[in-house]
C-alpha cells in the first residue's frame, strides 16, 4: 500500500500504526507460543497410543526448548539486519507445518525433527526477542508496555491453549488438536501477519509513535544510537547476571512448570478439565501480570521489581510440594499467573539500557538462548528425576531455591549508566531525584 493508505493511523485523536503493528505481533506470539506449549497436555494420549514414557516425551518437549532458545539470538539479528516482518512471517509458517508433520506421523524422529525443528525454531522466532526489535523501531516511549504486549502474547498462548487442545481431544483426538492448530496458522494467522506488520514506521511514511519531530535530549539520542556486540556485552558482569537470572527464569516457567505441572496434577488425583482449567487461570492472570510489570517498570525502574518477581516465584513453587484440592491449586495458579512472564520486561528493558537500543534484538537474543537453556534443563531433568525417584518433590525444590537466588542476581545487575551496582553512582555524582525510571535502573 502506499504511505497515502496508512496515514489515517497517525496524527492527533487516531491511532496510531504501531499499535496496530504490536496487535499483530501479539497475534503471532501467542499462536507460537500455544502451539510449542502444549505437548505436555498430549503425554497420556501419545503414550497410550505409541507407547512412549514421559521421560522421553520430556526429551522431545526439552529439545524443542532448547531449539526454541538456539533460534532466538539468530531471529534478533535478522530482526535487527531486515526486520522484523519477514521474521514472524516465517515463524507462523515453520510452527503451523510443525503442527500438521506432528499430527500425521507414529515415527519417534519424524515426530522430533518436528517438534524441534520445526515448532522449536519457528516459536522461537515468533518471541518476545523479536517483540523487543517491534517495541524499539516503532515507539521512542511506551517501549517497556510495548513489551509487555509480547510477553501477554506469550500468556494468551500458553493459556488458551491447554483449554482449546484438550477440548479437541476429547472430541476428537490429539491428532486432530494438533492438525487443527497448524491449519489454522497456516490458513488464517499467516496472511493476516504478512498483511498487518511493517518492519519500520518509515516503511509506511510515519515516525515512531512519541516522536514528534522535534530534537531529542543528547543522551535518548545516544541511547538510541549505541551499538554493542554481542561479544563486548558477553564481556561484561551485567550481561551474565541477566543470563543468569534468565537461565533461573527458563527452569522455573517453561522448564519445570510449562513441562510438568499438568503430569504432576494429574498424578496427584486432579482431572484433566479440572488441570486444564487452572492452566487457563494462570496464563489469564499471566497476561494481567506481564502487563502490570511493564506498568510499574516504566515508572518504579526494573532492578527491585525483577528481584521481588523472583522471589516471590520461588515462595509460589514451594507450594506445589503439597496441593490438596482444587480450590488451592486454583489459587496457586492465579498467584503463580501473576509472576509467569513478569520478569520479561524488566529483563528486556534492563538490556536495552546496558547495551543500547540498536543491539537490543541480538543481545537479548542470546540472553533468551540461556532462559531457554535453563527450561531445556527442567523439563528434561524433571522427566528423568520422575521416573527415578517415582515423585517431582526434587523439581519443585530446585525451582524455588534457583529463584530465590535469582531474586539476588537480579539486584546485583549494573547501572545502565555508572556500571555501578544498584544504588551506588560514580563518585562525586548523585542522580537527580526526579530521574526518570528507566535512567535509575
Amino acid at each position: 500500500m502506499t504511505t497515502r493508505a496508512w496515514s489515517h493511523f497517525d496524527g492527533v485523536g487516531r491511532v496510531h500504526y504501531g499499535w496496530i503493528v504490536a496487535g499483530a505481533m501479539f497475534l503471532v506470539i501467542l499462536v507460537g507460543a500455544a502451539v510449542r506449549a502444549v505437548l505436555p497436555r498430549f503425554f497420556d494420549p501419545i503414550g497410550e497410543e505409541l507407547g512412549w514414557s514421559l521421560a522421553t516425551l520430556s526429551y522431545v518437549t526439552s529439545g524443542s526448548i532448547l531449539a526454541y532458545g538456539l533460534s532466538q539470538p539468530v531471529a534478533g539479528r535478522y530482526a535487527d539486519r531486515f526486520g522484523p516482518r519477514v521474521v514472524l512471517t516465517a515463524a507462523v509458517a515453520l510452527c503451523g507445518l510443525g503442527a500438521v508433520v506432528m499430527s500425521r506421523t507414529s515415527s519417534l524422529w519424524v515426530f522430533t525433527a518436528a517438534a524441534v525443528a520445526l515448532v522449536g525454531t519457528g516459536a522461537g522466532a515468533a518471541s518476545i526477542t523479536v517483540g523487543t526489535t517491534i517495541a524499539a523501531r516503532w515507539f521512542t516511549d511506551r517501549r517497556a508496555l510495548v513489551v509487555s504486549i509480547a510477553g501477554a502474547g506469550a500468556a494468551a498462548g500458553i493459556s488458551l491453549a491447554y483449554p482449546i487442545a484438550g477440548t479437541l481431544t476429547r472430541l476428537a483426538d490429539w491428532r486432530t488438536a494438533n492438525l487443527v492448530m497448524g491449519l489454522a496458522m497456516l490458513a488464517v494467522v499467516l496472511p493476516l501477519a504478512a498483511w498487518l506488520i511493517r518492519s519500520d514506521p518509515a516503511d509506511v511514511g510515519l515516525r515512531p509513535h512519541g516522536d514528534d519531530g522535534a530534537p531529542r535530549s543528547a543522551a535518548a539520542a545516544a541511547a538510541d544510537a549505541r551499538l554493542t556486540t554481542v561479544g563486548a556485552a558477553m564481556r561484561t558482569a551485567g550481561f551474565w547476571l541477566l543470563a543468569g537470572s534468565f537461565f533461573v527464569c527458563g527452569y522455573t516457567s517453561f522448564g519445570v512448570v510449562g513441562t510438568h505441572l499438568f503430569p504432576h496434577a494429574t498424578r496427584q488425583g486432579f482431572t484433566a478439565a479440572q488441570t486444564e482449567l487452572a492452566l487457563f487461570l494462570m496464563g489469564g492472570m499471566n497476561i494481567v501480570g506481564t502487563m502490570l510489570s511493564g506498568w510499574f517498570c516504566d515508572r518504579l525502574g526494573h532492578k527491585r521489581p525483577l528481584a521481588f518477581f523472583y522471589f516471590f516465584r520461588g515462595l509460589a513453587l514451594l507450594i506445589l510440594l503439597w496441593i490438596p484440592n482444587i480450590a488451592v491449586l486454583d489459587a496457586w495458579a492465579v498467584l503463580f499467573g501473576l509472576n509467569y512472564i513478569a520478569t520479561v520486561p524488566p529483563t528486556a528493558a534492563m538490556t536495552a539500557n546496558l547495551f543500547g537500543r540498536r543491539s537490543v534484538g541480538a543481545i537479548f537474543g542470546v540472553i533468551s538462548l540461556a532462559h531457554q537453556i535453563g527450561a531445556a534443563l527442567g523439563a528434561a531433568l524433571g522427566g528423568f528425576t520422575y521416573d527415578l525417584f517415582g515423585t517431582y518433590t526434587f523439581t519443585w525444590l530446585s525451582a524455588a531455591l534457583l529463584a530465590m537466588a535469582a531474586a539476588v542476581m537480579a539486584l546485583l545487575v549494573p547501572n545502565a549508566a555508572t556500571g555501578l551496582p544498584t544504588g551506588q553512582a560514580e563518585p562525586g555524582e548523585r542522580a537527580p531525584a526526579g530521574a526518570p525510571a528507566a535512567a535509575r535502573a
